[in-house]
């Protein structure tokens, strides 16, 4: 299948894909509408949290120093280290999998207090600490604690220019040590991956045999599976108070941290404000699972967009203004729902910029088609009411400007001005005089003067202010001058004429105004000076007070009535040349029937045989219910059916004895023959497939070989008609056999060599003949 691009579609194809370049290339790099593409991110995190929510936070329980918490234990914050010791203790006691102390234990305190914190952190033997970056440097905790740590990694938050946290940096090298964050480092504490096994090879890093494509400055998307409050929260003060629930926090991962907003550890994420131990929950459970966000590829991005802009903008040519939009809206939901589907699978799509696209270059089409069709609105008006050559105005348009110069009652001038000899004239081509003399007659005419061309060398103009015949004499010479000056280089003889008519109270329509005008123009061809006035004595005029168009008319409305007028000519055009044709085809096809006439003639027995096989077939078609198009092609085609055994020799033709195997092949080939002879025919190549299959057999063993799904209905009918009549009209090597005989030969050759349903309605048509001519007998 092809598609073929017409002009405007190919331009507004091209406007598509240049505004494709420049979203691509400028806009989302210059981050204009990044809040809009976030923002379309943002709703697909909360659209899987609403109908996809995981059951994998029971693997995570939040232990949350709140306000509840630092009310019960009346005591300022920071709390003195003991009270940290002890929520390690209790924690510890249940025996979780992991302990994370979400807190930055940076500098010494009380002695006591960090040696009793110390010892718990130790005495735990799974608890994580996390450090961060600060301006390129590593901000750890106090050494006495990170000694006695199981590990710990940087918790930086990376917010957008929104101050939404969507992003997670993985990687920080310096020097020669490479740091991974907190989520990352506890995450492989639980799947028992040592650290040494992560690798990051350029844009690459490696978890567990699991590659994670890294964005620019180490980061990836966070897959954001849960709000807050989805985790398991138990406040500190109540564990501190009761002691830890063993079932809540064996195997676990607990975290201890802030969540009062009085900290400042709240930040904005795509399912809600959540304190920062949140994100760093959502952070683990993404490296457990192992279900990590992934930024689909630019280069696959940007093809998505030039396809999905493509497919837009044909859609929009394709269809109207409304069903282009319900297409595009139709086209958009599809997208949408592919892109949830793999942001579901982990891959992020950025459908805003696609729905932007779609719907922008929606926009830009059709604005386009807008501007086209006005465009294209002016080009037709002046091809309707220029001429293509002088660019000046059509006779039939310019009449309908006079008449309405003569509504208004305006003082007129008409001149109709005739160059003869102009053909003498030597040119490339005859535009160029005709270009010339439209542009000097504009510019020696006053201004605001309306031209016509009134055929080759002959013009119209009109002069809308009225003047004397003195003032129009002097212009009418001055032209003549201009025209004689205007082909110096020539030696012919310009002949100008010149016929003026002033309008006056009698004359009221653009016809008797023309009349006027062309009559004076035959009295000055006539004179000596080449120069006439109307003159209502000398010239006889029939008045035409109607026009031919309503005075209301406009441009368009004038349009509409050319055209009107146009086509009523081009039809009668088309009607003379479909009878010209016609009486063309037929005489063609007289003279091969005549040729076939003459050879049956040679032989009795096939004297007439086409006209009687033209007879049976139309009766048989006629019974078969065929169409009146259908019964045209076998009338003429079962005519012609043997138009190629015109090359065969007489001696093969009218042979009386049996034909040897060569001359029967000889004898096959005159259906192929009659094809030949009617392909350079163009009319008649319409009849080639009964000429080509006339001979062919439903089980395929005809002349040509054809199985019967490839024969034509029409051959199929011709065949019948043309074996019936050889059987009764008998042969020099086979006599001539009864109808009723002939019938059941047909009948005993159906399915193999005719049509069942046909021999039965030939029967049929036969048995009908029979009885006609018997009463007629009678």
């Amino acid at each position: 299948m092809s598609i073929t691009f017409f002009k405007p579609q190919r331009n507004a194809l091209f406007l598509s894909i240049f505004w494709i370049l420049l979203y691509s290339f400028f806009l989302i790099p210059s981050g204009a509408l990044n809040q809009f593409r976030l923002a379309t991110l943002d709703s697909f995190h909360q659209l899987k949290h609403s109908y996809f929510k995981t059951a994998q936070t029971k693997k995570i329980v939040i232990v949350a120093i709140d306000d509840y918490s630092l009310k019960e234990a009346g005591e300022k914050w920071p709390w003195p280290r003991r009270r940290l010791a002890s929520l390690i203790d209790k924690i510890s006691a249940a025996q979780p999998q992991t302990i994370v102390l979400d807190l930055l234990l940076l500098g010494e305190s009380d002695k006591q207090n960090d040696l009793l914190l110390a010892q718990s952190i130790k005495n735990a033997g799974n608890l994580f600490l996390p450090f961060y970056i600060q301006k390129g440097k590593i901000v750890r905790p106090l050494q006495a604690f990170a000694q006695v740590a199981k590990g710990g990694g940087f918790i930086n938050k990376l917010r957008d220019r929104d101050f939404k946290v969507r992003n997670s940096r993985v990687v920080f090298s310096q020097r020669s040590e490479t740091y991974y964050p907190l989520e990352l480092c506890i995450a492989a504490d639980y799947l028992k991956i040592p650290l040494e096994k992560i690798r990051v090879i350029n844009s690459r890093l490696t978890f567990d045999n699991t590659p994670i494509r890294l964005e620019a400055d180490k980061i990836i998307p966070i897959n954001y599976s849960a709000k807050y409050t989805d985790f398991r929260i138990i406040s500190a003060a109540e564990l501190l108070k009761k002691g830890a629930i063993e079932k809540e926090l064996t195997d676990k991962i607990v975290l201890i941290g802030r969540v009062s907003e009085t900290f400042h550890d709240v930040y904005q994420t795509p399912l809600g404000i959540m304190p920062g131990i949140a994100i760093n929950a959502n952070n683990i459970l993404m490296f457990i699972n192992k279900n990590f966000g992934r930024y689909i590829s630019s280069p696959f991005t940007f093809f998505a967009f030039l396809l999905l802009g493509i497919i837009s903008s044909l859609l929009t040519f394709r269809f109207g203004f409304l069903k282009g939009l319900l297409t595009i809206a139709f086209v958009i939901t599809v997208v949408f729902i592919l892109s949830f589907f793999l942001f579901l699978k982990g891959y992020y799509l950025d459908f805003f910029s696609l729905f932007f696209l779609s719907f922008s270059i929606y926009t830009l089409t059709n604005f386009y088609k807008y501007f086209h069709l006005l465009i294209s609105g002016e080009r037709l008006k002046k091809l309707a009411i220029s001429d293509e050559i002088s660019g000046l105005f059509t006779q039939r348009y310019f009449s309908f400007k006079l008449q309405a110069e003569i509504d208004q009652k305006k003082r007129l001038s008409l001149l109709f001005l005739s160059v003869d000899n102009l053909e003498n004239i030597p040119s490339k081509n005859h535009s160029d005089i005709s270009q010339k003399l439209a542009l000097l007659l504009q510019k020696k005419s006053p201004a605001k003067s309306i031209f016509a061309k009134h055929g080759w060398g002959k013009f119209a103009i009109l002069i809308n202010k009225r003047r004397d015949e003195e003032y129009l004499s002097d212009y009418a010479l001055k032209i003549k001058s201009a025209i004689g000056n205007l082909f110096p280089a020539n030696k012919i003889k310009l002949v100008v004429s010149i016929g003026i008519s002033i309008l006056s109270p009698e004359i009221k329509s653009a016809d008797t105004f023309i009349k006027s005008g062309l009559l004076a123009l035959q009295r000055a061809k006539n004179s000596e000076k080449k120069i006439a006035f109307f003159d209502s004595k000398k010239d006889k005029i029939s008045l035409v007070q109607k026009t031919h168009l309503p005075r209301s008319t406009s441009d368009l409305e004038y349009l509409a009535i050319d055209l009107k007028e146009r086509n009523k000519e081009l039809l009668n055009l088309l009607e003379e040349l479909r009878k010209s044709q016609q009486k063309t085809e037929q005489t063609s096809l007289n003279a091969i029937q005549s040729l076939i006439t003459a050879l049956e003639e040679k032989d009795p027995y096939t004297a007439g045989h086409s006209q009687r096989v033209c007879k049976y077939s139309l009766l048989l078609a006629d019974k078969l219910g065929f169409s009146a198009q259908s019964k045209e092609l076998i009338r003429q085609g079962a005519l012609l059916h043997d138009l190629g055994k015109i090359g065969i020799p007489d001696r093969i033709l009218h042979k009386k004895g049996k034909l040897t195997p060569e001359e029967f092949e000889i004898i096959k080939a005159h259906p192929s023959n009659g094809a030949k002879i009617l392909q350079p025919i163009a009319p008649f190549k319409k009849y080639i497939p009964i000429v080509l299959y006339h001979h062919e057999r439903e089980d395929g063993d005809g002349y040509q070989k054809i199985k019967s799904g490839a024969i034509p209905k029409e051959a199929k009918v011709v065949a019948i008609a043309d074996t019936f009549d050889a059987m009764t009209s008998g042969r020099e090597y086979q006599s001539a056999i009864s109808c009723n005989k002939a019938l059941e030969k047909l009948k005993k050759n159906t399915n193999s060599q005719f049509e069942t349903e046909y021999v039965e309605k030939f029967a049929s048509v036969i048995s009908t003949i029979a009885k006609s001519q018997k009463r007629k007998s009678k």
